[in-house]
């Protein structure tokens, strides 16, 4: 174009050859500016096709990416969805559509999550949703807009469903369905199996149970007839018998114990057995037991040394377990060892921070090889073959004595060499991990001079102690506290309350033990006590009135303190003997006509309630076990009748007695309360009608 402009300037001014100078820079202007022009053109379509080309391959690209993430959430094995921030849906893969074949004609792109949600009620897809379908639909548009845990969905064709779904930053939601179906199979088959090892071990435990009585009642019967003719062979000089009456005393002896641990060892395995913390004093039980111990040791010539600590001092733990450990491994040292040196020492350590005590039984006896030490501490297992035939036992006392160490928080570890005797080494924490939790302090009485009365709370539990504490004290008790059982005992002692609620679990003593102490102190058995108590069982209200329990086979000496308390006078006195087993019954008639009694016997609980009948006795002696009416029932007739109530019972029983038995013998409780059943103020009302009938009997 501006070609053709200068050949018209030219033409205009009629020069062919020659421009004027005054034009000639406007000329060269035009060229200029049409040359710039023709090249920016020139770039401009350039661009134009550069610009084309990547939008195509940009387009190219997200399609690429498109694919590759919907082969992504194809190959997936799980449900998926992605809803945006108005709740529509953008996208979700086949494996959703497989889970909800019902609704694959509704999940499209757009469809709003409450309407799938509708339809999922109208077309009974889950299992749960029938009569209650808003309620449902609304909790679950909840839990989609403010996702928390995982969800749970079981459908009508059975299928199980966990839903995870989580928020994107622009407040769209994604969801991933699982399909759990076969985990809740598993989950269903292990609840089955568990519930059957259950019942399994339920079964054993009641077996053994029984055959726990099978066993003791004859037993009952050889060491009480062994231990009667042994003293008519020495009233009648027959010296000839006795080793061999003797013998037959020591082997039923020795085959209690063996049913004992048995009954240990089961009661452990079905975590039956109860950890009963107190505090006591090491060098006193180092004491106790090497006088028990010493007669064994002098059986093979074994010389016995205690080497104490002088800072042992005093163990929170449990007693009795530690007690039959140090028996355990004192009895085979003694038994391993002849003519040699056995060695208990004991001394504080500190482990990990914190307090330990450590003890030590070592010998000179035979020793054990690597291999026998594998296999030491298994139940039923002994050194080798050899062992049980030349030195005897059963292999179960080590069993128990790991599994006791470890559930007073410690274990127990042994070194030998064949023929360099042993060292078992025993380590415990000085305070039993159950007893760390509570903090034993008590209160003694501030002498509140407008008390009602004087109420003494023993429990563990400190959110008891508050909660009584406000109630009483605005009904104008004055409230004393303990967090234990031997701190109970301390302050009742000191303080004589009107009143004492006692919880029966606690980690120094339970409530029993302290029941019986309270009863036992003439200062104190008439206070009122109420059982404040987390224990459940349903005849636990009962308070049935056992004045005690004793189980066979039983110490003669034992029965008779026992039975001679409750004689009453200088005369005859009538005792009423109950139990099926004709040769116990025998053994317990001889007994108490020797020590003066009038015997009437029962072989069982109808024949008792006919013997009650006929005439009062002064006491009962009654088996728990027996056919047509057990001791139990026989104990709640008793209590229902008022002739009979306050007639004192001794149990004598071969049973092995659960807590829960025991809960049911219990004669010294005013009321049972059950924790997290009873109201406060209906504890309240029961404390002014105690007190009330208190003051009544002056």
């Amino acid at each position: 174009m501006h070609r053709l402009l200068r050949r018209q300037l030219r033409k205009h001014l009629g020069v062919e050859d020659e421009v004027p100078a005054a034009l000639r820079g406007f000329v060269a202007a035009v060229d200029a500016a049409y040359a710039d022009f023709d090249s920016d053109r020139a770039m401009l379509e350039r661009s134009l096709e550069l610009s084309s080309k990547e939008l195509s391959d940009a387009h190219e690209q997200a399609m690429q990416a498109r694919r590759r993430l919907t082969d992504a959430l194809e190959t997936i094995s799980e449900g998926f969805f992605l809803f945006d921030v108005e709740d529509r849906l953008v996208v979700c893969n086949s494996r959703f559509r497989e889970l909800y074949p019902g609704l694959a004609d509704i999940v499209v792109p757009g469809v709003a999550f409450e309407t799938i949600l509708r339809t999922v009620t109208e077309r009974g897809i889950l299992t749960d949703t029938a009569g209650r379908t808003e309620g449902w639909i609304r909790k679950r548009l909840e839990q989609h807009r403010n996702p928390g845990g995982p969800l749970l969905h079981h459908q009508s064709d059975g299928l199980w469903i966990q839903i995870n779904e989580r928020k994107t930053q622009d407040g769209g939601t994604v969801g991933v369905y699982t399909d759990v179906t076969e985990l809740k199979k598993r989950e269903a088959e292990v609840a089955a199996a568990r519930d059957e090892a259950m019942q399994a071990t339920q079964a054993k435990s009641q077996f053994l149970a029984s055959m726990s009585h099978e066993l003791r009642t004859p037993l009952n019967a050889i060491i009480g007839y062994s231990e009667m003719l042994h003293e008519e062979a020495e009233d009648l000089g027959q010296d000839s018998f006795l080793p061999d009456l003797q013998k037959i005393q020591d082997a039923g002896k020795h085959l209690l114990s063996l049913i004992n641990n048995i009954l240990d060892l089961s009661k452990i395995e079905a975590g039956k057995m109860d950890v009963l913390v107190e505090e006591f004093d090491v060098p006193a039980l180092l004491a106790e037991v090497e006088s028990v111990i010493q007669p064994l040791m002098a059986k093979n010539s074994n010389r016995l040394q205690v080497d104490c600590a002088p800072d042992l001092g005093r163990m929170r733990s449990d007693q009795t377990k530690l007690r039959q450990n140090l028996f355990n491994l004192l009895s085979n040292a003694a038994k391993f060892t002849g003519q040699g040196q056995i060695t208990l020492a004991a001394r504080r350590i500190m482990q990990g921070g914190d307090d330990w005590v450590e003890f030590k039984v070592s010998d000179t006896g035979i020793g054990m090889t690597p291999e026998q030490l594998g296999r030491l501490f298994e139940a039923f297992a002994q050194a080798e073959a050899s062992t049980s035939r030349d030195y005897g036992g059963s292999g179960l006392g080590l069993a128990i004595t790991k599994q006791f160490c470890r559930m007073l928080g410690g274990d127990v570890t042994v070194e030998s060499a064949r023929g360099q005797g042993s060292i078992f080494t025993i380590t415990l924490p000085a305070t039993c991990p159950d007893a760390r939790a509570a903090v034993v302090e008590a209160r003694s009485p501030s002498g509140r001079a407008d008390a009602i009365g004087r109420v003494l709370v023993i429990d563990d539990d400190r959110s008891a102690h508050h909660l009584l504490e406000e109630e009483l004290s605005s009904e104008g008790y004055e409230v004393l506290h303990a967090m234990g059982g031997r701190e109970g005992l301390k302050v009742a002692k000191e303080a004589r309350p009107d009143l004492i609620t006692l919880d029966i679990i606690m980690p120094d003593l339970d409530g029993w033990s302290v029941l019986r102490t309270l009863k036992d102190d003439p200062d104190l058995c008439e206070t009122p006590v109420v059982l404040v108590t987390i224990m459940g069982d349903r005849d636990l209200g009962f308070a049935l009135g056992a004045a005690d329990f004793i189980t066979k086979p039983f110490e003669r000496e034992r029965l008779v303190q026992a039975v001679n308390r409750h004689r009453r006078g200088d005369g005859a006195a009538r005792v009423l003997v109950v139990d099926d087993d004709a040769k116990s019954r025998d053994v317990l008639r001889r007994t108490l006509t020797k020590e003066g009694w009038m015997v009437a016997e029962a072989a069982n609980g109808r024949e008792a309630l006919d013997q009650l009948q006929r005439g009062r006795p002064v006491l009962v002696l009654l088996d728990l076990m027996m056919p047509e009416m057990d001791g139990f029932e026989v104990l709640e007739r008793m209590r229902r009748d008022e002739t009979w109530r306050d007639i004192p019972v001794i149990v004598v029983t071969a049973k092995d007695l659960s807590r829960e038995d025991i809960d049911r013998l219990n004669g010294h409780v005013t009321k049972v309360l059950q924790k997290g059943t009873y109201q406060r103020r209906d504890l309240v009302r029961d404390i002014h009608a105690m007190m009330a009938r208190q003051v009544a009997h002056g």
